[in-house]
């Protein structure tokens, strides 16, 4: 799908704080473990991402979440990542395997969980971070 900007180097700058979308005790519940934020957020992939850890009950003992945001509607790309469209959550959405990406206006929003246990609730966090998305003006 073509989009209608490209990425400039401003967009990190003007991506929204990922880290200030859904709270740790949100993110605890919404996972039904204690959640504990490790970094962010950081610049990344010109973009910003906030990196999370939590214990997910698999044999590996510990999963992982990134919540990343990107400024440009030319970072909504789910098709790089083989998921499939989503209804009802931002302009458009896509999510599966562990991956959710919304597009909010000129705001991008991905859900990375890599946990065998977890890795469904991704979208349920994509849900309460677009709900947190600021309008665009």
């Amino acid at each position: 799908m073509q989009r209608e900007t490209e990425p400039t180097a401003e967009d990190a700058t003007a991506a929204v704080d990922p880290c200030a979308l859904v709270s740790v005790t949100d993110l605890s519940s919404i996972l039904a473990t204690a959640v504990i934020k490790q970094a962010g957020p950081l610049e990344e992939f010109r973009g910003k991402s906030c990196k999370y850890t939590f214990s997910d009950g698999s044999a590996v003992g510990e999963g992982t979440m990134a919540i990343t945001t990107w400024h440009g509607q030319s970072f909504f790309s789910p098709e790089t990542l083989g998921i499939g469209e989503v209804k009802g959550i931002g302009d458009e959405a896509a999510s599966g395997n562990g991956v959710t990406m919304v597009r909010k206006g000129e705001t991008v929003l991905q859900v990375q969980i890599l946990s065998p246990t977890k890795k469904q609730d991704s979208l349920k966090v994509g849900r309460a971070a677009t709900s947190a998305l600021p309008k665009d003006p």
